[in-house]
């Protein structure tokens, strides 16, 4: 018999023993089972406590690939479940972790990283019991904020109808550019021809990712092209008055 009501399918093999066989054995059908035998001498019964050994499985989790801002923290999950309770352990690039000041895990399984370096690690969890293992890997990319370079250049001049190359002096890990003019966002792919009214202005090159931003101003002065003037010289015959006196002097 099985103590306590109880609808399972079970098949019982008659022979020299009588054996209860569990069909699919599930973590349901742990539990205590009683065997009774009963004759017209009188009756015994043997107790049997059935514990299912259940596989660990791994139920909360972080993203797989993630970029965390360097020397920040960051916590990494790895909840599980399973019977026996799973025993959770940590490992970064196949190294054992040990809880220290940098690293600490709670009774969830989940790891905290006290200051990202500067790089790229791979972080694996595995969760143990006598049924078996599970395991979960995180990528985890430690960017740095973008900052403004030392010779990113402020100003430029132009001429008006020429191609100018603006460079954006800035550096920052996977970032996101973005161009404006005087307030007004630039289309990445538009050219630009300069001309002397129009284009003279303040640029602003932008960059952004998860670790922070920074933007390079660069004020742009526009000139006209010289221009030569044609000029025609004007030739003319000046008369100079005669020597009057001259001639009066001869006819005397």
């Amino acid at each position: 018999m099985v103590a306590g009501p109880y609808q399972r399918p079970f098949t019982m093999t008659d022979g020299l023993y009588m054996v209860l066989n569990v069909v699919e054995a599930r973590s349901t059908d742990s539990g205590l089972y009683v065997c009774q035998a009963t004759n017209e001498a009188g009756s015994s019964q043997q107790a049997y406590t059935l514990e299912i050994l259940v596989k660990p499985t791994i139920h909360s989790t972080s993203p797989n690939e993630t970029s965390v801002p360097a020397k920040t923290n960051f916590s990494l999950k790895c909840g599980s479940r399973g019977y026996p309770e799973p025993v959770t352990k940590w490992f970064i690039d196949e190294t054992p972790i040990e809880a220290n000041d940098v690293y600490s895990i709670d009774e969830e399984g989940t790891l905290t990283v006290n200051g990202a370096p500067n790089k790229q690690q791979m972080f694996r969890c595995t969760a143990t019991n006598e049924a078996g293992e599970a395991s979960m890997e995180y990528l985890v990319r430690s960017i740095s904020p973008p900052t403004v370079t030392k010779d990113g250049q402020m100003s430029q001049n132009a001429t008006e109808g020429t191609a100018v190359l603006l460079a954006c002096g800035i550096d920052g890990d996977s970032a996101e550019i973005v161009w404006t003019k005087d307030g007004a966002r630039l289309n990445p792919s538009a050219g630009i021809t300069f001309t002397e009214d129009r284009s003279a202005g303040t640029y602003v090159c932008k960059a952004k990712n998860t670790a922070g931003e920074a933007e390079m101003k660069i004020q742009m002065f526009v000139g006209s092209k010289f221009k030569i003037i044609t000029t025609h010289v004007v030739r003319s015959v000046v008369h100079r008055p005669a020597d009057l006196s001259h001639s009066s002097n001869r006819n005397m």
